[in-house]
């Protein structure tokens, strides 16, 4: 062949490699898929075990107490659930009661605070407070003309010497009020300009809602600030002039003109200072109102919370009240009590030894791995060889804290007992193949355990988008045995490739 020939053959054959790492790599070929899917999914345990003659039961008090009840005697038959023993209880009854108190209080002023935050959210309080407040301006602004015409006569009026004005010739005994005329022309403007804007809100308010008859209370409130300086400022000059009078012992020729300002003073005075303490009132009340709505999510929850934490005392207080009394887990015969009235039970020390009537149980070793996940009462199915035709119902009564060393491996044992009545025939050391049910998730997103594989750090799904394969991380919830639950990564519906 020439060196021609085999050249072109190379060349070809590179070709062909380029267009499949290009091309064909990610193509998909013919692959087995699973849809995932949502299902109930149930975590199994598998066991082989021994049926042997039923054991002994020992049971105990959880907490240490005075028995006050004793309703077994020795060789007595007692049905699963039946009351053995119990312990003084008033104390824990006590506590219960207290804590239901505390819990109903709670929940009374959560009710509370919800109430009271539906009127507020209502505006019945905010708008009667609206309404007092318009009422006050109503009466305050026929008054303000007046006042604001008496004060310009009493205090720039030319009453007392036919010239200059009335506040010149006052502050001229003084020199300490030299200031005083200057700085009331300017207040008095300062009010007169309050009074014309304050009484066009208050004209507004009276056909408006909300914000405009807030800002019209507090414009009426700040005129009345404004005049009651100018009234206590004028009033402090003229005492000023009637003190020094007096005590000179002094009479002045405008002596009743003088004493008609300053009861004038006096009148506007009282009617000020009545607007200004009902205008603070309703301000206060007012901003209370919007303070109050601020902070009430903050206070509803904190109740909330409270009312949970006396929930959860009431559990823990029922719970402790459960503990003063000792039932029977299974149906069984009491072989042996060590219990007398008015004798003090320790905690977790044997006072009752029961003999399953049943006849017969299962033993199984766990491995350390799996025996966290099965509790006391947990669910199993029991198959018998010898009875094929059959699965028997059962739970799991009994799990030894001692651990058992098998070809250096770490086991559990548990015990199960039959929750049916059992055939004849039925005998010890028969082997028996357990299923304990550890967990349950319903209406979960599952995959089959041969769809997920690690990479690296990481756990991903291959999944069949169209014609190509594209890679997914998961995060793996429950397993069972076959399936796996997917927390997150995948999608009911996707195709996922089984490798």
């Amino acid at each position: 062949m020439s060196k021609k020939i085999i050249g072109i053959l190379l060349l070809i054959v590179f070709a062909g490699v380029v267009v499949y790492l290009i091309w064909g790599k990610n193509k998909v070929l013919k692959h087995n898929f699973f849809i995932a899917e949502k299902k109930d999914l149930v975590q199994e345990i598998s066991l082989v075990g021994k049926v042997k003659p039923a054991e002994r039961i020992n049971l105990s008090f959880e907490r240490t107490g005075v028995l006050t009840g004793v309703f077994i005697q020795t060789g007595q038959e007692v049905e699963k659930g039946a009351l053995l023993a119990q312990l003084d209880v008033k104390e824990a009854e006590k506590r219960v009661k207290d804590v239901e108190v505390n819990l109903e209080k709670a929940k009374l002023a959560l009710d509370k605070i919800n109430l009271q935050k539906a009127q507020l959210l209502r505006g019945d309080i905010l708008n009667q407070n609206y309404e007092d407040g318009l009422a006050v301006l109503s009466g305050f602004y026929d008054e303000t003309a007046a006042i604001l015409d008496s004060l310009d006569e009493v205090i720039f009026g030319t009453a007392l010497d036919g010239k200059k004005e009335n506040i010149m010739y006052y502050v001229g005994y003084d020199e300490k009020f030299s200031a005083a005329p200057e700085r009331l022309r300017q207040l008095y403007q300062e009010a007169e300009k309050l009074q014309e804007d304050g009484l066009t809100d208050y004209q507004l308010a009276e056909r408006g809602v909300g914000d405009i008859r807030k800002k019209a209370i507090e414009s009426g409130y700040d005129l009345a600030v404004k005049l009651a300086e100018i009234i206590k400022s004028t009033r402090d000059i003229i005492r000023h002039l009637q003190d020094f009078f007096i005590k000179e012992n002094l009479v002045h020729e405008k002596e009743s003109i003088i004493n008609s300002h300053a009861s004038a003073l006096a009148h506007y005075d009282l009617i000020v200072d009545n607007c200004l303490k009902s205008l603070t009132v309703i301000i206060n009340a007012i901003n209370d109102y919007y303070d109050t709505i601020e902070s009430l999510p903050f206070d509803v929850r904190t109740q909330e919370l409270l009312v949970e934490q006396r929930g959860n005392e009431l559990a823990e207080a029922k719970n402790n009240l459960a503990k003063h009394f000792l039932y029977s887990p299974i149906k069984a015969v009491v072989s042996r009590q060590d219990l007398r009235v008015g004798e003090v039970a320790t905690a977790n020390l044997p006072v009752v030894e029961l003999i399953s009537d049943l006849q017969f149980e299962i033993a199984a070793d766990v491995y350390e791995e799996d025996i966290v996940k099965i509790e006391i009462g947990s669910s199993a199915e029991i198959s018998l060889p010898a009875f094929p035709k059959r699965v028997f119902k059962g739970k799991v009564i009994f799990i030894d804290r001692a651990e058992k060393i098998i070809d250096g491996v770490v086991y559990y044992e548990i015990r199960i007992v039959f929750d049916e009545d059992l055939p004849k025939g039925i005998k010890p050391t028969m082997t028996a193949d357990v299923i304990i049910q550890a967990a349950k998730r319903e209406d979960v997103l599952v995959v089959p355990r041969e769809a997920i594989k690690k990479k690296g750090d990481k756990t991903i799904a291959e999944v069949l988008v169209g014609d190509l394969i594209q890679e997914k991380e998961v995060e793996i919830g429950l397993r069972s045995d076959e399936m796996l639950e997917i927390l997150s990564g995948l999608s009911e519906g996707e195709k996922i490739i089984l490798r």
